[in-house]
């Protein structure tokens, strides 16, 4: 609800609850204490702040600090797709969706997290997860766009695998009906959708500079 109610208020807008009212409702429900994550509390507080509502969550640096991986660790965490989620929304938050980036990124953090989003890309294009692949390939534009190699090789992959109706079919949604219109429809139509505005907008911005 704040992703939708952040996007569609604006100074002159008016959707839904006013912002007393959202911050009434965040109130009562507690949702600042509940425990989560600590990629979902850097969401939460990203929305908070766009929505320009006030709270008592620890600042993005103090939360990126806490969620980003240690130098020196025991051994490398596998891949998985879970893991790979969590990068690529903690990358949405912390470059504002590729519009500017927070300013708790350091140079190793952005290399990392971009070797992080190329190599994840390998493993969900030989995995078929083409909601993945549409994340990966959005997350490596925020990060880089110009020019972007990841979001180039999702967009290009995406384009070959993509059905004649739209959607995406692969053994990840065959498991239930609501896999398939979740996993092989909805989300990984909307992040394909996003990866190509993307592309799109590199493409004209570079020839703009030519």
């Amino acid at each position: 609800y704040l992703f939708v109610w952040t996007a569609l208020n604006g100074p002159s807008k008016r959707w839904g609850l006013s912002r007393p009212e959202l911050a009434d409702v965040i109130s009562a429900t507690h949702l600042c204490a509940l425990a989560r994550p600590l990629y979902r509390t850097i969401e939460l507080r990203y929305l908070l702040d766009s929505a320009g509502l006030s709270h008592a969550l620890p600042t993005t640096k103090q939360l990126w600090n806490l969620a980003k991986p240690r130098n020196g660790a025991a051994a490398p965490q596998a891949v998985t797709a879970e893991r790979l989620y969590e990068t690529t929304h903690l990358v949405f938050y912390l470059t504002d969706f590729g519009g500017e980036t927070c300013g708790v990124l350091t140079r190793v953090d952005w290399e990392r997290l971009l070797r992080d989003i190329r190599l994840g890309l390998e493993s969900a294009i030989a995995w078929q997860h083409f909601d993945l692949v549409a994340e990966l390939g959005f997350a490596g534009w925020c990060l880089q766009p110009q020019p972007s190699t990841c979001a180039l090789t999702a967009a290009r992959y995406l384009a070959l695998a993509q059905d004649p109706d739209g959607g995406f079919r692969s053994v990840l949604t065959r498991a239930t009906p609501g896999s398939v219109r979740f996993l092989g429809c909805y989300h990984p139509v909307m992040m394909t959708t996003l990866l190509c505005f993307a592309v799109r907008w590199e493409g004209r911005a570079n020839r703009s500079r030519a």
